[in-house]
């Protein structure tokens, strides 16, 4: 009986010892996370834009997430490549109600274009795309960011 107590009481320590450190979201404890993944803190210069009114920029921080050949930044999913440190995401189309003088429900989806500098750093370009709207009356127009990025 006492050997069975003794053995009950080591049970938590030797779980703790070998599972202790498989934290997923720790890129070092062999987690699915890649060590691109995390939030970054982004300063964006607009570059360019044909529409009549250009597009907000992109949000002061950003989350990306990298599983595999997968790179989610936002709520845009695209593809990752590991060798050359680069990656692209696209967000699905989102409507919106435009009040006078359009009067009707104006689309747009945003992408992101990234090359990591270092797992701590990276840039690209930010791009808002509004595609044609026959009910708008509008055509397809683009407003482009320039994008620097790093962890906090």
């Amino acid at each position: 009986m006492k050997r069975l107590s003794i053995l009950v009481l080591l049970i938590p320590f030797l779980l703790i010892a070998c599972f202790g450190d498989d934290d997923p979201t720790d890129p070092d404890s062999g987690g699915d996370v890649s060590p691109y993944s995390g939030s970054f803190i982004c300063s964006s210069s607009f570059m360019s834009s044909d529409c009549d009114y250009p597009a907000p920029a992109p949000p002061a921080t950003i989350d990306i997430s990298i599983d595999g050949d997968v790179m989610t930044i936002e709520n845009a999913v695209g593809l990752w490549e590991e060798n050359l440190l680069t990656g692209a995401a696209t967000s699905n189309q989102t409507c919106v109600p435009v009040g006078p003088p359009l009067d009707c429900d104006r689309c747009f989806y945003y992408a992101f274009a990234v090359e990591y500098a270092t797992t701590d750093s990276l840039w690209g370009t930010y791009t808002v795309t509004y595609p044609y709207s026959d009910e708008c009356g509008t055509d397809e127009c683009s407003t482009i960011y320039s994008i620097e990025a790093v962890r906090p």
